[in-house]
């Protein structure tokens, strides 16, 4: 399942910043920028980021969730050099090829 849109921005703040809690304030903040939201847009959005991962809010496999301040990344991240994403898009597009 793809992951686009505002849950994509989420993700991407939560991993940016592993390890760090973020309050639910900075990410409103960060991914909806000069936007009045609710906090009930957030907890969409991360409720689609779990559902993607296959993470619950009870695991933290992914996600932990701090009570009434906000959300952790917790899971391992590996950073890729730019060769290491050139030799999985080699690999890809190895796979479209038909024989």
């Amino acid at each position: 399942m793809p992951i686009a849109g505002k849950a994509l921005d989420v993700l991407v703040v939560l991993v940016q910043n592993r390890g760090r809690l973020i309050d639910k304030d900075e990410l409103l903040s960060r991914v909806w920028t000069g936007t009045i939201v609710e906090e009930a847009n957030l907890s969409q959005s991360i409720f689609t980021v779990r559902k993607i991962l296959g993470d619950n809010p009870k695991d933290h496999r992914y996600i932990a969730t701090v009570q009434g301040r906000g959300y952790q990344f917790v899971a391992p991240v590996t950073e890729l050099t730019g060769e290491t994403l050139h030799t999985l898009e080699r690999r890809k597009d190895r796979r479209r090829i038909p024989s």
